[in-house]
């Protein structure tokens, strides 16, 4: 079983390049040899230098970034830049962080699953995911958010992490 972690977990340490080298370390010496990078909370920008940097401590300590959870602000305001990225780590999973509340209370959770329909179709060949969070337990009509993009757009990978109770707080459609 491939066994990996997000970097979430661990941002706090991954402040310079040789504090990756540092929390990489520590990592591959706990067996891990997967990583979901995620990508918004480092402080470095969001371009292919940084990946290549990342990616040289990542195989120097025998992990390898599998994913990217990157938000979609972050992920559709520049395209060929987040592939590039994305090649450039070897990571073939781009996963959206974080639901549009907006557009979730709003009523408009049907063209937020459009707009990522949109996103998937430019990614190619990169597989486009979503990492949920409680927000998605909210109640849709008679279901959740969450169950609701996985019936009305193309995702068919979702990371879902914690599960809450399904509360009875109705948002509209």
């Amino acid at each position: 079983m491939d066994i990996g972690l997000q970097t979430f977990t661990c941002r706090r340490l991954l402040h310079t390049p040789d504090a990756f080298d540092q929390a990489f370390s520590q990592l591959s010496g706990m067996g891990l040899r997967n990583l979901e990078l995620a990508v918004d909370y480092l402080p470095f920008p969001f371009t292919v230098e940084t990946a290549k940097m990342i990616r040289a401590a990542a195989e120097r300590h025998g992990l390898r970034v599998r994913s990217c959870q990157i938000r979609y602000g972050t992920s559709s305001a520049d395209i060929p830049a987040t592939i590039a990225y994305m090649r450039e780590l070897g990571a073939q999973i781009l996963v959206n962080s974080v639901i549009d509340l907006k557009l979730l209370y709003m009523g408009s959770l049907p063209r937020y699953c459009e707009m990522l329909d949109e996103l998937a179709d430019k990614l190619g060949d990169i597989t486009l995911a979503h990492h949920n969070h409680h927000y998605e337990f909210k109640r849709v009509g008679d279901t959740s958010a969450l169950l609701f993009m996985a019936a009305n757009s193309s995702i068919r990978l979702f990371v879902v992490c914690g599960v809450l109770p399904l509360n009875r707080f109705s948002v509209p459609l």
